[in-house]
């Protein structure tokens, strides 16, 4: 009997925290990829550069890939992987493949004519592209049981991820006793939220947020910058762009726009997820370089720690007919898998195979729908 309660109980658990981790990271994939269609290729009048060398010398000597790994993707497979981080609860996955279409047309249809967000379960999302306002949050809310965790929150011990700040907050302008409340909070986790946001897009990475939902305190820019620093070669083309993903919100290079995104999603798990995030577009005026476009994860209130996503379009220069790349780095810290228990080996291998799993049936659907509306276009 213990066995049999042992393994359903192992079996919940696992099933749970693969679809946290997974969902996370297959999100912010898409993310980034939501603005595609509001971008232009840059240095159409440049002379051309041999892209696709430079990022199969950054797989070989970075991410370890091998020569008949590589030598598959050249020839058209799609291929994801996980690199070995030094940090247990971080996950590191590139996910390669060629698509046989122009770089112009990719740019000027993905997102526009292809869903991005199909098997995702997106209960409300909003973009701000301007001057913060409070109202565009005013969608922004927590479920009923949420607002109930906070009643018993407590610094180190909660069950959302906020700041001991928001947690004095609650406990001091709440009067849990009087009806109505679930309104009141609402508004004030809005207005938490917009004085959050308004901070870290005037201050920067200075100003994101530490939680403190567990004993242990998690600063998030601390996070944040070990990330960066553990990736900068994917910006080594581009150092302007590293330099203000490390400074912002300072020394803003010329062709960088962004915007903030939030989003609540069901993931199958105890919880719906609220995540913001920044996306940055990098769009080189008069410069051979490819597009890049960067998400990073200011805050969820469930849990992920923190993420860095980035991907890019790489034209293949060197083939006959014309096709690009696409490229998606992302490193990600999961509060799950800071773990320690017998557990964690079993949690950590069923997220990885769940996430290449996933990771590759969607790059699959992007390459396989892009190229059939090419071919339909053209004849």
């Amino acid at each position: 009997m213990l066995l049999k309660l042992y393994s359903i109980i192992k079996l919940k658990i696992i099933g749970k925290d693969c679809r946290v981790a997974v969902y996370s990271i297959i999100f912010s994939f898409f993310l980034t990829l939501l603005i595609w269609p509001f971008m232009v290729t840059a240095g159409a009048d440049t002379e051309p550069v041999d892209h696709r060398n430079k990022l199969f010398q950054t797989l070989r000597e970075e991410m370890k890939f091998s020569d008949s790994e590589l030598s598959r993707i050249k020839e058209g497979d799609l291929t994801t992987k996980l690199t070995n981080t030094d940090e247990k609860q971080e996950l590191f996955l590139v996910s390669i493949t060629r698509i046989n279409v122009p770089e112009s047309f990719f740019l000027e249809h993905y997102g526009k004519d292809i869903s991005l967000l199909e098997n995702l379960d997106v209960k409300n999302k909003g973009r701000i592209t301007g001057p913060l306002e409070l109202s565009e949050l005013q969608d922004v809310k927590l479920d009923t049981k949420e607002i109930e965790a906070l009643k018993d929150c407590q610094v180190g011990k909660c069950k959302l991820k906020v700041s001991s700040e928001m947690i004095d907050r609650f406990r001091n302008e709440i009067d849990w006793s009087e009806s109505g409340y679930e309104d009141k909070v609402n508004r004030l986790f809005q207005e938490m939220l917009f004085e959050y946001i308004r901070a870290y897009l005037s201050g920067g990475n200075r100003n994101l947020i530490t939680y403190y939902d567990q004993p242990q305190p998690i600063s998030l820019d601390q996070l944040f910058n070990n990330i960066l620093n553990k990736i900068s070669y994917l910006l080594d083309h581009s150092p302007g762009l590293y330099k203000y993903l490390e400074t912002f919100p300072v020394r803003k290079p010329d062709g960088v726009n962004s915007f903030v995104y939030w989003a609540k999603e069901d993931i199958g798990a105890n919880y719906n997820v609220l995540t913001v995030n920044q996306v940055i577009k990098f769009v080189p005026k008069d410069s051979p370089l490819s597009p890049v476009i960067v998400s990073k994860q200011i805050y969820a209130d469930h849990y992920f720690e923190a993420a860095l996503g980035i991907t890019k379009v790489v034209e293949n220069t060197v083939a006959p007919d014309p096709s690009i790349y696409l490229v998606y780095f992302n490193r990600s810290s999961i509060d799950v898998l800071r773990r320690d228990g017998f557990l964690n080996g079993t949690i950590r291998r069923k997220i990885e195979s769940r996430l290449v799993g996933s990771i590759n049936e969607r790059m699959k659907a992007i390459k396989d729908k892009i190229e059939v509306l090419y071919k339909v276009q053209v004849g």
